[in-house]
C-alpha cells in the first residue's frame, strides 16, 4: 500500500529517502555527532496513521595518541635529564600522564604533551599517556623510563712521567726534575711537604718538581691527585741531601 511516511529525530548527518512506489522509507548516511537519537516513522494511507520508533547511539571517537619526538623508552642515570619526549595529543577532551618518576613532568601545550625533567629517584617507571574524549572514554599509549643509580667514581690516575721519585743530592746540587701526570677522573694535582729551595709547578694536571734543596736530610714528599667526589690517589718519593765533608788543605 502507498503511503506517505514522515520521518523525525534523525541524528544530524542522517535522512530518510522514499521509494518510488511509496511503499517504503530507507535510513540512510553517516552521524556527524554523537550520542543517542530517538527517532520516530510514520506512515499515513488512506486517513490513518501508523508509527514506529528506533534509535541511533553513535560513539565518540577515541582520541589519537602519536609520539611527536624523542625516545619513549630511555635509561638515564639519577640525578641527570632525561631527553624530552613529546607526543600529539590533538583531539582530546583531557590528558594525563600517569607512572612518571620523580623530578620528571608533563606539560600540555596546543595538543603536545612535553615530558622532560631530572629523575631524582631510582628503579623502572612504566609510565602512561591517556587521552580522554569528552565521553570519558580513553585511548592510552605507554613509555618507561629506568633509572639507575650512579656509578661509584673512579678514583684518579696518577704516574711518575719523567724523572726520578727517590734521589740521593749532595749539598747545593739541584735536583733532577721530576715530573707527574694525573688523569682518569682527576680534577686537581698537588705536591705536598717538599723540602725549602724545592718547589712544585702545575700547569693543568702536570706537577713538576725541582729545585735545589736548602738543608740537609731526607725529605718524604706525596703528590695528591683527587677527583671531583673527593677520592684521591697519592704517590711518595724522598729526596736525600747529604752533607760534603770539608776539604782540608794542607
Amino acid at each position: 500500500v502507498a503511503a506517505t511516511f514522515n520521518v523525525t529525530g534523525l541524528p544530524a548527518g542522517l535522512s530518510a529517502t522514499t521509494a518510488t512506489d511509496k511503499k517504503s522509507v530507507t535510513i540512510s548516511g553517516t552521524p556527524t555527532d554523537y550520542g543517542s537519537s530517538t527517532f520516530t516513522v510514520s506512515a499515513t494511507a488512506y486517513g490513518k496513521t501508523s508509527s514506529v520508533s528506533g534509535s541511533v547511539t553513535v560513539a565518540q571517537k577515541l582520541p589519537t595518541i602519536d609520539l611527536a619526538e624523542g625516545d619513549p623508552s630511555q635509561a638515564i642515570e639519577v640525578n641527570k635529564p632525561i631527553s624530552t619526549i613529546k607526543y600529539n595529543v590533538g583531539d582530546a577532551a583531557s590528558i594525563d600522564v600517569q607512572g612518571l618518576p620523580a623530578g620528571v613532568d608533563y606539560n600540555v601545550n596546543n595538543g603536545i604533551v612535553t615530558i622532560s625533567g631530572t629523575p631524582t629517584e631510582t628503579g623502572t617507571f612504566n609510565y602512561q599517556v591517556i587521552a580522554k574524549n569528552d565521553e570519558g572514554k580513553a585511548s592510552t599509549l605507554n613509555g618507561n623510563i629506568v633509572v639507575t643509580a650512579k656509578a661509584p667514581e673512579k678514583a684518579p690516575t696518577l704516574v711518575l712521567t719523567s724523572g726520578l721519585a727517590n734521589q740521593t743530592i749532595n749539598e747545593k746540587e739541584a735536583i733532577n726534575t721530576i715530573t707527574y701526570t694525573a688523569s682518569g677522573t682527576a680534577t686537581t694535582i698537588e705536591v705536598e711537604n717538599l723540602p725549602a729551595g724545592v718547589s712544585a709547578s702545575i700547569n693543568g694536571l702536570i706537577a713538576k718538581i725541582s729545585g735545589t734543596p736548602e738543608t740537609i736530610g731526607s725529605t718524604t714528599y706525596s703528590v695528591i691527585a683527587t677527583n671531583s667526589e673527593g677520592l684521591q690517589t697519592t704517590l711518595s718519593g724522598t729526596i736525600i741531601v747529604n752533607a760534603v765533608a770539608p776539604i782540608i788543605s794542607t
